[in-house]
């Protein structure tokens, strides 16, 4: 999760509104619905390279 914050003395809090309630977090996923977040061996693979795109190694597929 992530939450807006604030720095003060040295010290990081999360923001809050004008009537002193957190504002809320950032919940985000990369993953299309119906992925459940708590089965990490279903998550999508995301790579990044310099090299040019080429096939998925076949031991990927098999994570």
């Amino acid at each position: 999760m992530l939450w807006d914050h604030v720095l003060e003395n040295g010290t990081s809090s999360r923001k809050k509104d004008e009537n002193g309630n957190f504002l809320p977090e950032y919940n985000w996923v990369w993953a299309l619905h119906g992925i459940n977040m708590h089965k990490p061996e279903h998550w999508d693979y995301v790579y990044f390279s310099d090299k040019k795109p080429s096939a998925i190694p076949e031991d990927e597929y098999i994570r």
